[in-house]
């Protein structure tokens, strides 16, 4: 072949081996499940209660209410989580 005729002729497929059929399951077959196979969580937010400023009023006004907070952060929640592998 010319230098770069292997590449213009794409790849070659190559055959299974019996050690890549021996990993497969049959048609119709669930996967058994691992007692290993995820984890979970919970992150818990704002458990001190603490008034934090999450906006403020960004209008500037002569002598208005510039700077001052409009929103704070919620008081106490959680989030749960979970991930599974398979």
């Amino acid at each position: 072949m010319a230098d770069n005729a292997w590449i213009a002729a794409g790849p070659s497929p190559t055959p299974c081996s019996p050690t890549d059929a021996e990993h497969r399951l049959p048609r119709g077959e669930d996967p058994p499940v691992r007692p290993d196979a995820g984890a979970g969580g919970v992150d818990l937010y704002n458990v001190m209660n603490v008034d934090v400023v999450t906006n403020y009023n960004q209008a500037f006004v002569p002598g208005g209410s510039w700077l001052t907070p409009t929103a704070l952060q919620p008081a106490r929640y959680a989030r749960i989580s979970m991930q599974l592998d398979f």
